[in-house]
């Protein structure tokens, strides 16, 4: 993905992101395998389910009209902290 592509996925859903801070946000990284046979965890993997989650993208939208906004912090258990404001449908990382 370009970094214009990746901007402007932020950008979709109302993150204030720039082109050099865009990397530099939260996202999460899930995967899961496919088996031959469902429920059945001793069958051979024959795939892998993979998504990329930005967490600006979580907190756009959250708040119902009329809520004048909140702060939401991410952090991890990697010592890193990011600070969103959220009002109504728009979100904004601050720095």
């Amino acid at each position: 993905m370009s970094s214009k592509d990746h901007v402007s996925l932020h950008h979709t859903y109302g993150s204030n992101v720039t082109a050099d801070s865009a990397w530099e946000q939260p996202h999460s990284i899930f995967m899961s395998p496919v088996f031959s046979r469902l429920n059945n965890p001793g069958a051979p993997v024959v795939g892998f389910l993979q998504s990329i989650v930005a967490w600006d993208r979580l907190v756009t939208d959250l708040l119902p009209k009329g809520v004048e906004g909140i702060y939401a912090v991410l952090s991890n258990t990697c010592g890193q902290s990011y600070t969103y404001v959220v009002r109504g449908q728009v979100v904004r990382h601050v720095l």
